[in-house]
Parts: C-alpha cells; structure tokens; sequence
C-alpha cells in the first residue's frame, strides 16, 4: 500500500515538473510574458512575444503604431525586425521582478507583466 502511494507521489511530481517552463536567461523571462502599461496621458502600450516574433502597440486617441516582426533578443536588449516597414527597432530592457523597463533612444517606458 505505501510503495503503490509513493510509486503514484512520484508520478504526480513527474507529471507536472514536465509542464513548467525553463528560464535560462533575462531574454527568456522577458519573451515568456506580455507586458503592458496605460500612462497618464491615455496612452495604451502593450509588448506581446509569440514564437520567434514579438509585437510593440501604442496607441491613444489621435495615434496608433505597431511595430511587429522578428524577434532578436539577448540579456539586455531585443530587436524587432518590423516586416511592414522593413526597419530594425532596438530596445534596451530591464527586467524588475513584475515589470519592465524599456528604453529606446533617450526615452523609457515602464511596463507591467500581464497574467
């Protein structure tokens, strides 16, 4: 009776270790979430990953931008390579726990992780 509760313990602790997913590095946490933020103007900026492609939205009342494409990604930085425009974005990131830190230029965003 206690090898078979065991034997079954063990499979369960199997079964579901085989269903979290691995974060080797920033990049890897950074991609495995969406991210987004409303500021106080009203704009809405999401950050979304699928794959090997990621996806930057802004938008407000008077303005809409995607920047979607390839995703080239490192510890603290990530390209997206926007096949509409067929130009190359880079962002700087920072990764704190829940939220993000993005920066492009002399400009930052911080971004919340979305569930």
């Amino acid at each position: 009776m206690r090898v078979s509760i065991v034997i079954i313990a063990i499979c369960g602790a199997f079964g579901l270790s085989a269903c979290t997913r691995v974060i080797e590095n920033a990049s890897d946490e950074l991609k495995m979430y969406h991210w987004a933020c409303e500021e106080e103007n009203g704009s809405q900026i999401s950050l979304s990953f699928e794959g090997t492609d990621a996806c930057l939205t802004v938008e407000n009342e008077a303005f809409s931008m995607n920047i979607e494409g390839l995703c080239i990604a490192d510890d603290d930085s990530f390209t997206i390579c926007d096949s509409k425009s067929k130009n190359n974005y880079t962002f700087g990131y920072q990764l704190y726990g829940d939220r993000v830190e993005l920066s492009f230029g002399s400009g930052m965003i911080t971004l919340d992780k979305v569930d």
